[in-house]
């Protein structure tokens, strides 16, 4: 009965890690959308943002790319826009 307590204790210690990450997130605020790059330790991804569009969480640190603009860095709770065809992180 204790290794089970034990493991499910674990595994809630666990659950609130992850919930507790933080991961970037991307606001597109131009009225064109963007395909935006995503490199990473998992290798690289590419993903949509709408004009307007919000994407959360998409990586704890990674480089993105637009085809407007030069690659940027971003981690942790970095809120990065685009605008003007321009990455930037928001201060």
């Amino acid at each position: 009965m204790k290794a089970i307590t034990v493991v499910l204790g674990g595994l809630a210690l666990a659950g609130m890690v992850a919930a507790n990450a933080q991961a970037v997130d991307v606001v597109n605020e131009d009225q064109v959308p963007y395909e935006i790059v995503v490199q990473d330790d998992n290798g690289s991804r590419v993903l949509e943002i709408s004009p307007g569009q919000s994407l959360k969480n998409i990586c704890v640190s990674c480089a993105l790319t637009i085809p407007t603009d030069e690659p940027l860095e971003a981690q942790d709770k970095d809120i990065v826009l685009i605008k003007d065809g321009k990455m930037d992180i928001k201060s």
